[in-house]
């Protein structure tokens, strides 16, 4: 299994992207944000997991003021999250090609326009 820590800056994101198999991610330090192709922006905190569907256009990255950290494997493998953990549930990213398909970078407008 394949797990990678990644670590964002304020404000940096990646570009627009998708997985055959799908993503889990779980925020492990500060608050995130995941974009889907139909302008939903979630708003993820430490301890929390999204699970992004097989194929589904994405972005995430870290909320304009704050670091986040998270762990990122394919959908596959489910991550265990720590059940002392209260706020650890999938949230699902709103529905959804190779392994890894990278497209466009996102605006501005993608990334500050959530709830």
């Amino acid at each position: 299994m394949t797990v990678a820590l990644v670590r964002f800056t304020p404000g940096a994101r990646t570009n627009w992207h998708s997985h055959a198999v799908g993503q889990t991610l779980h925020a492990t330090e500060g608050v995130g944000l995941v974009g889907t192709r139909d302008g939903s922006v979630l708003r993820v905190h430490a301890g929390e997991t999204v699970l992004c569907p097989p194929g589904e256009q994405h972005w995430h990255g870290a909320a304009e003021d704050t670091f986040m950290s998270h762990l990122a494997s394919p959908a596959k493998h489910v991550l265990t999250v720590t059940p002392s953990l209260p706020a650890a549930r999938p949230t699902l990213c709103p529905r959804g090609i190779k392994r890894h398909d990278w497209s466009e970078a996102t605006s501005d407008h993608d990334r500050w326009e959530y709830p």
